[in-house]
């Protein structure tokens, strides 16, 4: 990781010394800026004794100034974790207990701090400390696997996230892949909508520095993404299932439109578990004919991606695996399945973590020999392309048939006025895996018309009740929480069955 990061400091503060690395707002940071920067916040965090064997969080309002510490951070082989201070105090708590001999460096007031061995960042990204000193500490190796570079919480939809640690070696290797997922170039511009406290932001805009680009990270997200992209000539942008849903929602009124508004982005890529056909329609008919649909996982980066090209040929394609990844389609007892059959998908690479902090149940199920499930069900196409099914936790016995709720969901959007939809089992009178569904519509319609749109399609394999939801609701990485529904709707049939 030091080295990755030393290619991208010293190569591009040689090459495009004048070229914007970093955008926010009216602060411009070239490249040769940006070296110097680093290298002075390298020097301020050594001065005050913080070396390998502590734990840095940052807690940044400033995205600038957030993204200089993790990338000073990881050049000198420091754990770090990312708070948000936004969120509620006690989620920042938790993440803030991730990591040990813990000290935080934050851009807010001493006096708003989570525990007293706080560090100040001011408005010129110097460290500002004058009581906080520690004894130095021998040196350690800074590629080491025993100091993860990352540590953070999964974007699982379970109430109980994972703990994931990332070492310096797999991260760089991460961030390399990132940057062979699509042609970038010297100069263009890239913007993350994402905030940096997640992991995918900080590896992709890692990755368009090493690429050459200028990363756009407004202090505040507009709230319009197209006007957004026109005004600085975006050429990359990228954003997850329910960004993507939140950018077409402020433009209903282009619905008729002949031409995509934004013509000269040269990708957008929409990242999450799944990409229903419906958004990738609307994004290429309204926003883009380049959209590239990327599927990967904490554990291991991203995985896969579709070109436009496989979006139009193959639908519901992710793409397929990007290089140096590993990627099969396996039954329960490890076989590879046949083309377009259904089954678990297994995944393998140098990239990826092998174990899940103080989880070894939740490690043994995901990590073995033969490599990583990240709990999806898929099948692969003809030519390689993957077809995600949804989460295997999802899959339903109904009447001593496999039911995916993926197919059932896919019928559902299928009809013209469902959005999207969200099918899961419930235990109905001691009945188990029967399908409901929660759909969001665009048009007045009523359960009715959609058992009966769902009988004539696929007959009894369909989603046995329909409820309606205005927005159905997701996590952080845009994943629709089916838990949480699953839960609602037992809440209200209680509540029915009692009246």
């Amino acid at each position: 990781m030091n080295n990755l990061i030393s290619d991208i400091l010293e190569k591009n503060a040689k090459v495009l010394p004048n070229q914007p690395a970093l955008i926010m707002d009216d602060t411009i940071i070239t490249y040769l800026e940006f070296s110097k920067l680093v290298s002075k916040t390298i020097s301020n965090i050594n001065k005050v004794g913080i070396t390998p064997k502590h734990s840095v969080a940052l807690r940044f309002n400033n995205p600038i100034g957030h993204f200089i510490y993790i990338v000073s951070l990881l050049k000198i082989g420091i754990t770090q974790v990312s708070i948000n201070p936004h969120d509620v105090l006690n989620i920042q708590k938790k993440v803030l207990s991730l990591i040990d001999n813990r000290v935080v460096i934050q851009d807010m007031p001493i006096s708003n701090s989570l525990i007293k061995e706080t560090l100040y960042v001011d408005d010129s990204y110097n460290l500002v400390s004058t009581q906080f000193k520690v004894k130095k500490q021998k040196k350690y190796d800074l590629d080491s696997e025993d100091i993860p570079a990352l540590v953070f919480y999964g974007s699982g939809t379970t109430s109980n996230p994972k703990i994931i640690s990332i070492d310096s070696t797999v991260l760089a290797e991460q961030i390399i892949i990132d940057t062979k997922m699509i042609d970038y170039k010297d100069g263009e511009n890239y913007y993350i909508y994402t905030d940096l406290y997640y992991i995918s932001a900080k590896r992709k805009a890692i990755a368009a520095l090493y690429s050459g680009m200028s990363v756009y990270l407004p202090r505040k997200k507009p709230k319009n993404i197209i006007s957004f992209c026109i005004q600085n000539n975006i050429d990359h942008l990228f954003l997850t299932t329910n960004q993507a849903m939140i950018m077409l929602s402020t433009q209903n009124k282009f619905k008729n439109i002949s031409k995509p508004l934004l013509p000269k982005l040269r990708s957008l890529t929409v990242v999450s578990s799944m990409v229903l056909e419906p958004l990738r329609k609307e994004i290429m008919n309204v926003i883009t004919k380049n959209l590239y649909v990327a599927y990967g996982a904490n554990e291991i980066g991203q995985i896969a991606i579709a070109t436009p090209k496989d979006i139009k040929t193959v639908s519901g394609t992710v793409g397929k695996p990007l290089p140096g990844i590993i990627l099969r389609v396996v039954d329960d007892n490890g076989e590879d399945c046949q083309v377009g059959e259904i089954g678990n998908i297994l995944v393998k690479s140098s990239n990826m973590i092998s174990r899940y902090q103080n989880n070894p149940e939740a490690t043994k199920k995901a990590f073995t020999k033969d490599g990583y499930y990240p709990g999806d069900l898929g099948k692969l196409a003809e030519d390689g392309n993957l077809i995600l099914e949804g989460r295997k936790d999802d899959m339903m016995i109904f009447s001593g048939v496999n039911i995916y709720p993926r197919e059932l969901e896919s019928v559902l959007e299928s009809h013209p006025k469902v959005i999207e939809s969200a099918v899961f089992p419930l235990t109905i009178n001691n009945r188990t895996g029967i399908p409901f569904a929660v759909v969001a519509v665009s048009e007045k319609t009523d359960e009715k018309e959609l058992l009966k749109w769902c009988h004539e399609k696929s007959g009894w394999r369909r989603a046995q009740r329909i409820f309606f939801y205005k927005k159905l609701p997701r996590n952080n990485a845009g994943k629709i929480l089916k838990r949480v529904l699953a839960q609602e709707i037992v809440k209200v049939l209680n509540s029915t069955n009692k009246k």
